[in-house]
């Protein structure tokens, strides 16, 4: 985060905005650890989100870039309730829709993510059912996590996925009507997610996802 993206943060339609929540460690003198993001309103800090919670914030603002996603097995091995398995995220692409009916808000996101597996302790993705069974679990989770971090947003009321200036852009007349009580409106609005998820690499011997054409 720059200070130009800040101020564009805080001088937007939604004077709400992100930045990285840092902290001292006598333990790391060299660097200093991010451990999710701050909250502000007006300039002032109304909250802090989780770092899972940050990734699917970034996720919905279309600024996350690249990153791990923990996959939990869907049949956990006996002493073994916590294995996950992981995904290297190579690209992500994001569009929010806002649909308003009478000051009521649905936003519909649209993602798509591409990755590669990096790590597999309970599945197989040998055939394309496999294939298939794995990806629905990838959305599963991706989509879980948006919704949580999602609820966290309106339960603070912090519109920092830029959804009302997205709103003044493409309904001015509109916004204008709901933006006194924008804040009100957004902890009470609902999202939708559509996620296409597209495995480039099996991270298996048979190395490319077997749902990909052959060339």
């Amino acid at each position: 985060m720059t200070l130009l993206g800040l101020g564009f943060q805080l001088k937007g339609q939604v004077d709400d905005a992100m930045i990285p929540y840092l902290y001292r460690s006598k333990k790391l003198t060299e660097t200093t650890p991010v451990a999710g993001a701050v909250l502000l309103k007006k300039g002032k800090m109304i909250g802090k989100l989780s770092s899972k919670d940050m990734e699917s914030v970034l996720m919905l603002r279309d600024e996350y870039v690249r990153g791990v996603l923990e996959i939990p097995c869907l049949t956990q091995p006996k002493g073994k309730s916590k294995w996950k398995e992981t995904v290297q995220v190579i690209s992500t692409s994001t569009q929010l829709s806002p649909e308003i009916k009478q000051r009521s808000v649905t936003v519909k996101a649209s993602i798509t993510i591409e990755g590669t597996v990096t790590e597999l302790k309970c599945s197989k993705i040998t055939t394309s059912e496999e294939e298939i069974k794995f990806i629905n679990q990838i959305k599963k989770v991706v989509e879980q996590d948006m919704q949580k971090a999602y609820g966290e947003l309106k339960q603070k009321k912090a519109d920092v996925i830029n959804l009302g200036n997205l709103i003044y852009r493409r309904h001015p007349a509109l916004w204008k009507s709901m933006k006194e009580d924008w804040h009100e409106i957004f902890s009470k609005s609902q999202l939708q997610i559509q996620t296409d998820v597209k495995i480039i690499n099996t991270g298996t011997t048979i190395g490319k996802s077997v749902l990909s054409k052959e060339k």
